[in-house]
């Protein structure tokens, strides 16, 4: 039989699950063991319970999630906890979900989504910093090659200052080149 991937935070030592790839499931819902499974099942990574929002913060303060999923019934019941489980959620994206009214596997599908939509973000901003980044650097390091070429075309450059110098001519060229492979 294979072992189970869910984890209940009250059953479960914090050190045991201290590695993102991991979600926070905040409910008390009796639904809570099967829709932890079909998450588990549907995304492939593990999922702690916490029963209350009160040990969903403590859990949030000492791990890192990738996703946040709250029960609105408990959270409802707690405003001020729940904008303290959003503020600690850190890099986790947050899914809210109904387990009186949604299956688990609907709350499955909701996580799945939640998870395609922050890779599609990260991808989002990696390309716009690979594009910032490549837009402020590109002017000074043509700068540095223009005037490199220059002194090193100088006739009375001494050998010593001439090696040095063909050096950061050398790095510049495979820093432009890096960042034009980056871009593309």
């Amino acid at each position: 039989m294979a072992k189970s991937r869910v984890f209940i935070a009250e059953n479960s030592g914090a050190r045991r699950a201290s590695h993102s790839g991991m979600i926070l499931l905040v409910t008390s819902s009796p639904m809570a063991r099967r829709c932890a499974a079909a998450i588990t099942q549907a995304v492939g990574e593990k999922v702690m319970v916490a029963a209350s929002v009160r040990r969903a913060a403590t859990l949030l303060r000492s791990m890192e999630f990738s996703a946040l999923v709250v029960d609105q019934p408990l959270v409802e019941a707690d405003s001020p906890g729940a904008e303290v489980l959003l503020a600690r959620a850190g890099m986790a994206i947050p899914v809210s979900v109904n387990l009186s009214i949604s299956s688990p596997e609907r709350v499955a599908r909701d996580v799945q989504a939640g998870l395609w939509r922050r890779v599609l973000e990260q991808q989002i901003a990696l390309r716009t910093v690979r594009s910032q980044l490549n837009a402020q650097l590109s002017d000074p390091l043509t700068g540095i090659l223009l005037s490199s070429e220059l002194v090193l075309n100088e006739p009375a450059l001494p050998p010593g200052v001439a090696e040095k110098l063909r050096h950061v001519y050398e790095q510049a060229l495979l820093l432009k080149s890096r960042l034009q492979a980056a871009g593309s």
